[in-house]
C-alpha cells in the first residue's frame, strides 16, 4: 500500500513478526523515504523473538498484544505527540 501511495504518512503501525519482512525492516524501508515517519510496533511475542526481529521495545514505541482500545489510544497519543 505504501509503495503505491506517495502521500506523506504520519504513522506506521506494524506487527513485529510478519511473513516476507519484519516490521522493523518495513519501518526502515519507509523511513528511507521519510526519515520523520513515526512507528508503533506491536506484537504478541516478547523477549528474544522481538530482538531477533530487530526490535528492542525499550528503544522504540511498542505495544504488547493483546491490548485494549484505551491502551492503544494512549500509546498513539504518546507516539504522535513525541517530537
Amino acid at each position: 500500500m505504501a509503495q503505491g501511495n506517495r502521500e506523506k504518512l504520519d504513522l506506521l503501525m506494524t506487527d513485529v513478526v510478519m511473513s516476507g519482512m519484519s516490521g522493523h525492516e518495513l519501518a526502515e524501508v519507509l523511513r528511507a523515504r521519510d526519515a520523520g515517519l513515526k512507528v508503533l510496533f506491536q506484537s504478541g511475542y516478547s523477549g528474544a523473538t522481538l530482538v531477533r526481529h530487530g526490535v528492542v521495545h525499550t528503544e522504540v514505541a511498542f505495544l504488547q498484544k493483546p491490548f485494549t482500545l484505551d491502551a492503544l489510544s494512549r500509546k498513539l497519543r504518546e507516539v504522535l505527540d513525541h517530537r
